[in-house]
């Protein structure tokens, strides 16, 4: 589920300027009539820790009409690929001249670098973790693809908290043009991505939390092929995310991403 959490750290009292039920630690409640400024400002809940000062924010972005496109693009995409695989099917048992073997399947696993956007600050952050996803093939130069990732910084801005990225996303890749030796590619995902971090207040302390939203990249790579069914893959994409800014509000992250991954094909041959 698309989601987001944000959390500010700092020692001492948190003085929220949102307004809400604030709970410390020794459970006092303080204030009611802030709560009705929280759930108009769009966000869930909240709490404050008297211990560490903690600023706790929730919404979910899967409910109502998002929900319901998602679901209709997912079963469209199903049926859609049962109908492409039942027709493969068909010819294949037709006369012995017909030798479809059915769509081109590619799957791919490597290494990722992400130079992530932290909201409020100017430099990029590096990252270091996993890619993997699978690429259907639906003509010689035209696929669809999933792919899933994940990086990790264990020291973000020097804060002592650690940040990472889970990526989940998926669409069209483009072959404009396929050599035996290397093929170039282009691909537009979108999915979404789960976002940790921590994002100075600008008062000494950390916004932390997560954030898990809609998210896109874009790019491109090459193809170097190994043999028939090994490529190496590599490639480099805008990936854009969301975390929460200093002012406790969603931002926009502008991340770049590099990937080197090596590439297994079966299936049809359309190189």
């Amino acid at each position: 589920m698309f989601g987001t959490e944000g959390i500010s750290s700092h020692p001492g009292e948190i003085r929220a300027a949102l307004g809400s039920q604030v709970k410390t630690a020794a459970g006092t409640s303080i204030g009611s009539s802030s709560q009705d400024a929280a759930k108009g400002s769009g966000l869930m809940g909240w709490a404050a820790e008297e211990r560490r000062g903690v600023l706790t924010t929730e919404k979910s972005l899967w409910n109502g009409e998002r929900m319901k496109l998602l679901s209709k693009l997912a079963l469209c995409c199903g049926i859609a690929w049962g109908m492409s695989g039942a027709a493969q099917e068909t010819v294949a048992q037709g006369p012995p001249l017909v030798t479809a073997t059915g769509p081109e399947m590619q799957m791919h696993a490597g290494f990722e670098y992400i130079g992530q956007q932290v909201p409020s600050v100017t430099s990029r952050e590096p990252m270091y973790g996993v890619d993997s996803g699978l690429t259907v093939g639906i003509t010689r130069r035209l696929g669809i693809r999933l792919d899933l990732g994940y990086a990790r910084t264990q020291n973000l801005l020097s804060s002592g908290h650690p940040s990472d990225i889970l990526s989940y996303m998926g669409g069209p890749v483009f072959y404009p043009i396929r050599t035996p030796r290397a093929s170039p590619y282009v691909e537009l995902l979108v999915g979404g991505a789960r976002v940790t971090g921590a994002t100075p207040d600008g008062n000494g302390g950390y916004i932390r939390g997560y954030a898990n939203e809609l998210a896109w990249a874009g790019g491109g790579g090459l193809e170097i092929h190994t043999s028939r069914e090994f490529a190496l893959r590599v490639g480099a994409d805008y990936m854009h995310t969301s975390y929460w800014d200093a002012n406790y509000a969603l931002a926009g992250q502008g991340n770049l991403r590099a990937v080197v991954s090596f590439a297994y094909y079966w299936g049809a041959r359309r190189r």
